[in-house]
């Protein structure tokens, strides 16, 4: 890794040290899924997509490099001061050029030897976000088929437009949810077998077959060996106050069926407003 930054120029624009730096990483970060990925694993992913995840992982880069980056500042900036080179006006662009250095390297090499595990931890976090985009990838690859017939009614899927990354806390690696756009349709993926969403929603289809008024609504849900892709549930709101009414006794219908099931983690995080139907969407806690 050390080697690859050595490369990295700084992008052009205003952004503080800690941004342009971690920039250069999620740059080599691209560079490094490009070089150890099939080529067509890639044509699937639009540059909007690309730009998303890069982005994704600059800004767990950035939460990782901060405080030690902060230090780093608070010395140089009381360095400067105790040889007299901040005692009168200076220009804030210039000290900031003189902190970053002429490259990403500059700053990084030096932030990173008073940091070893820092640099570790980068590597780390590369690493991971790499096997885990493959990983996704590679997925949507052999699944797109069954996709379109479990989601899209057997349309053809396009290109990913978009993603969504970090809906959801990191697991196993550095696993999270992520949402795949298609234009104006969406897919969740989900690194975990859905086991929880499938039983919940076979309970809800028992429910409403035994006349539970009104009907309960659950997410579809395509299972795998060990991972899963979910509807895209949109929220909206009621559209009046019958509506109201009816999401509320739907929300008393899930709640005993919770406690049936002795569900956990059954927040609002967790929980969708699309309309007048209330639709949990993480059910991986069941039986507690």
């Amino acid at each position: 890794m050390l080697d690859g930054l050595a490369d990295f120029e700084f992008r052009p624009g205003r952004a503080t040290p800690l941004v342009k730096l971690c920039e250069a990483g999620a740059s080599y970060g691209w560079r490094d899924l490009e070089a150890t990925s099939n080529p067509d694993l890639l044509t699937s992913v639009s540059p909007k997509a690309k730009t998303s995840l890069t982005r994704d992982l600059q800004h767990s880069l950035e939460r990782l490099t901060r405080p030690c980056l902060d230090l780093e500042r608070t010395s140089f900036g009381l360095a400067l001061n105790s040889i007299g080179l901040l005692a009168g006006p200076t220009d804030p662009n210039l000290t900031e050029r003189m902190f970053r250095g002429d490259k990403p390297s500059d700053r990084l090499f030096s932030v990173f030897e008073k940091f070893p595990v820092l640099a570790r931890l980068w590597c780390q976090l590369v690493f991971q976000w790499r096997e885990h985009v493959t990983e996704v990838l590679l997925r949507f690859t052999k699944d797109r088929t069954a996709l379109s017939r479990a989601f899209f009614g057997g349309q053809p899927i396009g290109p990913i437009a978009d993603f969504q990354c970090n809906l959801s806390d990191s697991h196993n690696h550095g696993r999270t949810v992520m949402q795949l756009q298609f234009g104006a349709r969406a897919v969740i993926y989900k690194p975990r077998s859905g086991d929880g969403e499938w039983e919940w929603g076979s309970l809800l289809e028992w429910m409403n077959a035994q006349s539970f008024q009104p009907k309960l609504r659950t997410g579809r849900v395509l299972r795998r060996k060990g991972y899963c892709w979910m509807e895209w549930i949109e929220a909206a709101p009621c559209e009046n106050g019958a509506a109201a009414r009816r999401f509320h006794e739907r929300i008393g219908g899930m709640i005993g069926a919770a406690y049936l099931l002795k569900a956990v983690d059954c927040h609002r995080d967790n929980l969708i407003a699309s309309g007048e139907d209330p639709v949990l969407v993480d059910v991986d806690a069941l039986w507690h």
